[in-house]
């Protein structure tokens, strides 16, 4: 994501609802995702965030939409603060959370 290569927009039209947990190795991620990053600073710190974006050199933009350290809820970390707008490289996703649009 920025500041330290790690990583609550709405969501686009058509809202999305909870789907199933993805295998992080077998997805293609899709804008509405919601991705778990872990710090490189700190490992404890996961930033939660929802993929707006997918960018040509294969990284995704995203929004923080939360920040935790040991279930703590944090308010900022390494720069990084909620509601920013971060870039995340695939091999950095923690976990994803499949959103899938409502019909």
């Amino acid at each position: 994501m920025n500041h330290e290569d790690m990583a609550s927009a709405p969501y686009p039209a058509g809202q999305p609802v909870v789907g199933d947990v993805v295998a992080v190795g077998a997805i293609r991620p899709q804008a509405g995702d919601l991705v778990t990053v872990r710090s490189r600073i700190d490992p404890q710190v996961e930033f939660n965030t929802r993929l707006t974006l997918s960018v040509p050199d294969g990284t995704w933009k995203a929004v923080v939409f939360s920040i935790e350290r040991a279930g703590q809820r944090l308010a900022e970390f390494g720069g990084v603060r909620l509601e920013d707008e971060v870039e995340i490289s695939m091999d950095h996703f923690a976990s994803v959370l499949r959103c899938m649009p409502a019909h």
